[in-house]
């Protein structure tokens, strides 16, 4: 339960920071950006992954299993596509202009990009968890390093 607490501090941290507040951007502009979002299925993607990072935290931790529904709505809430999709249309225009939001939304409306849509959020998860047991393998040699600078004891 006490890791638990940690990891949704780290959680929270990370959705502030990942999902900034942005500047006021015209209506239009955002109009281009959520339709882009759509030809993504951004959505879909950005819920399929809360819902996965909620059943990995249950499974790791069986103790929040009864919390898990609870988990999944404040999670949606806070740091579900509705909640965010307005910071993330500004965070879009701040990196591409309106024209490039169009080309991209046509790319998604490809076949080749609808095929993108459907295994990018498979992909992300699944680049995901190989980080994290590549990390989870090194710890090992991390507090060895740690232990041999004097950070950490014997």
């Amino acid at each position: 339960m006490k890791n638990f607490g940690k990891f949704l501090t780290v959680a929270l941290l990370l959705s502030v920071s990942v999902f900034p507040l942005q500047a006021e951007i015209k209506e239009s502009d955002e109009q281009a950006v959520y339709e882009m979002f759509e030809a993504q299925g951004m959505r879909e993607q950005m819920n399929q992954i809360i819902l996965t990072m909620v059943q990995n935290q249950t499974n790791a931790f069986p103790q929040m299993k009864a919390y898990q529904f609870d988990m999944l709505q404040f999670f949606m809430r806070t740091a579900g596509y509705d909640a965010v999709k307005k910071d993330l249309a500004g965070i879009y225009l701040k990196y591409f202009t309106v024209a490039e939001i169009r080309e991209i939304t046509k790319f998604y409306r490809s076949p080749i990009g609808k095929k993108m849509r459907t295994v990018s959020a498979p992909i992300l998860l699944e680049a995901n968890e190989l980080s994290r047991k590549r990390l989870e393998k090194a710890v090992p040699e991390f507090m060895e390093m740690l232990r041999k600078k004097g950070i950490m004891g014997k």
